[in-house]
């Protein structure tokens, strides 16, 4: 049963009064429960409002995060909600770090928001500062297909980085308490949780940098260097960064710019191809992605062609991989080409066919005799060993 404990906590006087509260859920990772913040805007009245999630930054909290956009999503008559990430190791909520913990405090928010108030589900937005700004980076990327747009400010891209320049103070102490010890201690820790890695999944979400030009925090070559990582894919959603003379603070007037930012998209719908990289499996959109190896990217480049009815399939670390053959917009009463390439033994799965049909598989003319139909699901599975990937497509029949 879902735990919500609300303490109504403040209600301004006059016309314009937004109210907060606290909310305490536990993890769907782990089972901790954690606190977060809610602001309910003045003129909330029941009908579907667009969601503002706010992420605190290192040392930070819900009531921090919520703070920062509480009069901006006010004034717009939002609702907005901040959770206090909690990491895996250390459970503070104030060193998460992007840690999958984390990750699923924000996906718990937002489902427990859209169970108890009327939120938009096409305005669902993302948004937060220096490690609030890494973790945004990565929830838009790991969820494209639940998230309308996001904007992060001055977060780290590379935490690899971060440990070689954030030597003082009590940053790499604050490192070693979430992940466990150093980058060359954790390697695959630190590189799971650096947004630079998931560039290629922000090709097609809306997506925003803020930066100070003097900031001595996190440098101003992360955003640059996240952002180069991104054109490098072609986005079709990118906005670049947006530069202040500040330093590791967002100015007056910052938050309202990133409020304005956000309010000027709705969730697409499905994209014509799927660029996706995952430090875990995942589904996304009408793809989904099991690994062969744990601690190793799952990748996968799925470029569909409805005009020759044909799909490309490129992965990497993919023991399996299903495409929805409709959402992905092929048809599925005509021959179907399939070019499949990967790294490992893998099985590529088509759903979404036609129940009625009789499939079978065909590879450079002679049958593939490693395949299984099931009608009832309307699935076809097709095992390729490593040995037999190659450029000659299979023909779906």
């Amino acid at each position: 049963m879902l735990l919500a404990c609300f303490l109504w906590l403040l209600a301004l006087p006059g016309l314009n009064a937004q109210t907060f509260s606290e909310v305490w859920l536990p993890s769907s990772y782990d089972g901790v429960v954690t606190r977060s913040v809610v602001m309910e805007p003045a003129s909330y009245d029941g009908t579907p409002r667009p969601l503002v999630i706010c992420l605190h930054g290192m040392g930070g909290d819900g009531w921090s995060a919520i703070n920062t956009y509480s009069v901006p999503a006010n004034g717009r008559g939002w609702l907005a909600a901040a959770p206090d990430q909690h990491g895996e190791n250390d459970l503070s909520g104030q060193n998460a770090l992007a840690a999958r913990a984390a990750q699923a405090d924000i996906m718990d928010l937002v489902a427990h928001m859209q169970g108890n108030w009327s939120v938009d589900p096409q305005r669902i937005y993302l948004t937060g500062g220096s490690m609030g700004g890494m973790t945004t980076t990565i929830m838009a990327a790991k969820f494209p297909d639940r998230f309308a747009a996001a904007a992060e400010w001055f977060g780290p891209a590379d935490l690899f980085q971060g440990w070689d320049e954030l030597w003082w103070g009590s940053f790499r102490a604050n490192m070693r308490a979430e992940i466990g010890g150093s980058p060359s201690q954790f390697p695959w820790e630190y590189e799971r949780r650096s947004p630079i890695h998931y560039a290629p999944n922000l090709r097609h979400v809306p997506f925003a940098i803020g930066q100070g030009r003097f900031d001595f925090v996190v440098a101003p070559h992360h955003s640059r260097d996240l952002a180069a990582a991104i054109n490098s894919f072609q986005p079709q959603a990118f906005y670049g960064i947006h530069w202040n003379n500040g330093a590791h603070f967002m100015l007056p007037g910052d938050n309202a710019r990133t409020l304005d930012f956000l309010s000027h998209f709705r969730l697409g719908g499905d994209p014509p191809d799927i660029l996706f990289r995952s430090d875990e499996d995942q589904s996304v959109w009408w793809m989904s992605v099991s690994g062969a190896a744990e601690q190793e990217w799952r990748e996968v480049a799925a470029i569909p062609s409805p005009g020759s009815n044909s799909l490309q399939l490129q992965t990497a670390n993919a023991a399996s991989i299903t495409i929805d053959t409709v959402r992905a917009g092929l048809d599925v009463f005509a021959d179907l080409e399939v070019v499949f390439a990967q790294t490992v033994d893998a099985t590529f799965r088509l759903s979404g066919l036609d129940p009625g049909h009789s499939y079978r598989v065909e590879r450079g003319g002679q049958p593939w005799p490693d395949f299984r139909w099931d009608p009832l699901t309307g699935t076809l599975e097709v095992d390729v060993l490593l040995s037999q990937s190659g450029p000659t497509p299979f023909l779906i029949r």
